[in-house]
């Protein structure tokens, strides 16, 4: 859908990239803009706790009540996996430096339960 999406404004588009540390999800370039997008599914594995579909981060929540849903959202709004994982990676990396460039690193979070985006972060560098 995203690809889709991008497309239809004709603007630079490489998906599923792969670097030396692993596989950028999709990589946009927008004059002089390059954003660099994570994308991570994750379910609600039991009460309490929620887990990346792909299984490579765990976030625990607390409790079962109201509170704790609530608390298990805030944990993907400080903790976005996608986001994370661009970082840890170094998947802009190779953006930064040029001239003229501004690179923004997106980590998208949807919910495999919920067909609806939970998170989306940004952070941009010149």
């Amino acid at each position: 859908m995203l690809y889709s999406f991008f497309s239809s404004l004709d603007v630079e588009i490489i998906p599923e990239y792969i670097t030396n540390h692993g596989q950028v999800d999709m990589t946009i370039k927008l004059g002089t803009h390059i954003y660099v997008m994570e994308i991570k599914v994750v379910e609600q594995k039991s009460v309490g706790a929620m887990k990346c579909v792909d299984g490579v981060n765990d976030m625990n929540g607390v409790g079962s009540s109201a509170e704790g849903d609530i608390m298990k959202e805030m944990d993907l709004i400080h903790h976005n996996p996608a986001l994370k994982q661009i970082k840890e990676k170094g998947y802009a990396e190779k953006y930064r430096g040029i001239k003229g460039v501004t690179v923004h690193e997106v980590g998208l979070v949807f919910s495999k339960k919920l067909p609806n985006l939970l998170t989306i972060h940004a952070e941009t560098t010149t």
